[in-house]
């Protein structure tokens, strides 16, 4: 054999080798994959190697009836399922899913676990709080109502087989004109939205997750600071995606296709992570002659525990090693790997978005942690007592003066808005016109407090006039 037929020879040799390399390391990339994904070809990153991958949909009216058990048959383990939105018009109305029930009902019976999905076009806390309580109302709509029939009459029955989060779906408006367009709302806004509609959902009782493309994720929400508290459904049409923020669920493509059903349909890969087991448990015993919930490390009570542990029934804060049911207030701990001051009534962590007390004053919380970057006018219960209250720095500030939330500037007595309140109020900026405890900017006139008669000019008092003005005695 020649030289040159030699170089030749082992040229070949060597591109048929480095093909066997690429097509036995693309064999190892997806052998831990299931079908669908294998099919997709996707690739993972990393960090989720260790992790158990599921195959999941999620699905509307638009997928049409569909054979749940031939889809689980081709190898689906989960599935979101839309239970209604909000259009993306002007009037932003709330519409539910006419297909929702039926899917609930053939998913679960064929052993798909299941959660819910509702398509946001909230541009503030309320309405975000009223499309979550809109998915509870389609859960278990009353038999009177104009959606009884379309919800089939609800799933309330099959509330606790509903293993996977309520989702609110946040995406921008489809066309220029809608409601909910870049730019609409801040980002400070949209993740103040999110927080509420999870507040309500978790208070009904159901795990919640936000749900976004990876553009919105990171630009339109701080994603750091939701996913604290719930999960994150990422959106992103690749075989690969690069978002480095955390997420649990990933929406890999649209245009999937699945047995059972006719239409296309997302799919989706769920990384589900092993629970890992606390040492610390709480479990009902005996201990000294007495039954109760005590802290327990490999089989023995811990008497001088103190801090929180999560059972079946909830996260509970622990003193002395037992559960005090009596025990109420805001309390410093970690929860998972989350260290913050929680709220705990009657010794559980209450994770709707309420106030707790401790001796330090009463505090705003959201998902049951005092969050103390929030500055605003916040309503709930302080001590027995329900209204809107002045919060500054995550804390009640019980003083008499003028502060703000999105909806204008109010007289706070107390710390708490005082409706009734028709007159002159100081704050930081200056004195100002209250009328129905609101400052009024559009008021002109001559008004007195206690200090004498003052001229105000758009509801603030000035100092520097120096005329004759008129109210309603006269000039």
């Amino acid at each position: 054999m020649t030289v040159g037929v030699k170089k030749r020879f082992r040229r070949i040799i060597t591109a048929a080798l480095l093909c066997m390399l690429f097509v036995l390391n693309g064999l190892y990339a997806y052998a831990d994959c299931p079908v669908a994904q294998q099919q997709y070809r996707i690739r993972h990153q990393d960090r989720y190697l260790g992790c158990e991958k599921m195959d999941g949909i999620d699905v509307s009216e638009w997928q049409g009836d569909i054979d749940w058990a031939k889809v689980k048959k081709a190898g689906i383990d989960f599935a979101f399922i839309r239970i209604g939105g909000r259009g993306y018009g002007s009037a932003g109305r709330m519409y539910c899913d006419d297909a929702c029930t039926d899917n609930v009902r053939g998913a679960i019976e064929n052993g798909i676990e299941v959660g819910l999905y509702f398509y946001s076009q909230a541009l503030t806390v309320e309405e975000a709080r009223e499309e979550a309580r809109q998915v509870l109302y389609y859960m278990n709509p009353p038999k009177d109502s104009d959606v009884y029939e379309r919800m089939k009459g609800g799933f309330i029955d099959l509330k606790d087989k509903i293993t996977l989060p309520i989702v609110m779906d946040y995406e921008y408006s489809p066309v220029s004109s809608g409601r909910f367009v870049y730019g609409k709302i801040s980002k400070e806004q949209a993740t103040k939205n999110c927080e509420a509609f999870i507040g309500e959902i978790k208070a009904a009782g159901f795990d919640a997750c936000v749900y976004g493309s990876a553009n919105f994720l990171e630009e339109q929400l701080d994603c750091d600071r939701l996913s604290q508290f719930v999960p994150i459904w990422l959106a992103h049409f690749t075989s690969y995606t690069s978002y480095k923020g955390d997420y649990t669920w990933w929406q890999y493509t649209e245009s999937g296709r699945v047995d059972g059903i006719s239409e296309n349909v997302d799919m989706d890969v769920w990384y589900k992570k092993e629970k890992i087991d606390s040492e610390y448990h709480c479990v009902k015993t005996t201990y000294n002659g007495e039954t109760g919930w005590y802290c327990v490390k490999e089989g023995k009570v811990v008497p001088d525990f103190k801090g929180f542990i999560e059972n079946e029934n909830g996260w509970w804060y622990i003193v002395n090693g037992k559960v005090d049911f009596e025990t109420t207030g805001v309390f410093k701990g970690k929860l998972g790997n989350i260290t913050g001051w929680w709220n705990v009534k009657n010794s559980k962590v209450n994770f709707a978005t309420s106030f707790g007390g401790n001796e330090n004053g009463w505090w705003y919380c959201i998902n049951g942690q005092v969050d103390f970057s929030m500055n605003g006018i916040y309503k709930g219960t302080v001590d027995g007592k329900y209204g809107w209250w002045n919060v500054r720095g995550g804390k009640v500030q019980e003083e008499t003066t003028v502060a703000n939330n999105e909806y204008g500037w109010w007289y706070c007595k107390d710390g708490k808005v005082d409706f009734n309140f028709n007159g002159i109020q100081k704050n930081q900026y200056g004195w100002w016109y209250c009328k129905g405890g609101k400052v009024d900017f559009s008021y002109n006139s001559v008004e007195k407090n206690q200090y004498g008669w003052w001229k105000i000019s758009g509801g603030k008092v000035d100092f520097n006039y120096t005329g004759i003005a008129k109210n309603q005695y006269g000039w």
